[in-house]
């Protein structure tokens, strides 16, 4: 899952707060925060796992059906559906980065989510 700052979800921040981001990976500009910088916290996997019980509720998907919508996104990352070794660092992600975000939760670990999202869409 990628916490988007632009829908402004309940529970974001939290997720963030006391979190700080480089100014540069591997040569490039950081603009943002991102799941790598919660990495950096002792109690990331609690915040995480927060984060997603807040955001994925059946009181969601009820609003939504009501506005009329028939069709969600679901933001995922690939660290949300398959575990990269450590070697295999994405390009333009610092080893230590993503080694942080790795750990949080492993990828299956996501699928509690990832299936509560379809049955509360049904």
């Amino acid at each position: 899952f990628i916490p988007e700052h632009s829908l402004q979800l309940e529970g974001y921040e939290q997720l963030f707060n006391g979190t700080c981001h480089p100014s540069d990976v591997n040569g490039g500009k950081v603009r943002g925060l991102s799941l790598c910088d919660v990495g950096n916290v002792s109690n990331a996997t609690d915040r995480v796992t927060s984060f997603l019980d807040t955001s994925i509720q059946q009181r969601h998907f009820d609003e939504m059906s009501k506005a009329g919508f028939e069709i969600l996104r679901l933001p995922l990352g690939y660290w949300n559906v398959l575990d990269v070794p450590a070697e295999a660092t994405p390009p333009g992600v610092g080893v230590d980065r993503w080694q942080r975000l790795q750990r949080i939760l492993p990828a299956k670990s996501y699928s509690e989510w990832i299936d509560r999202v379809f049955v509360h869409a049904k």
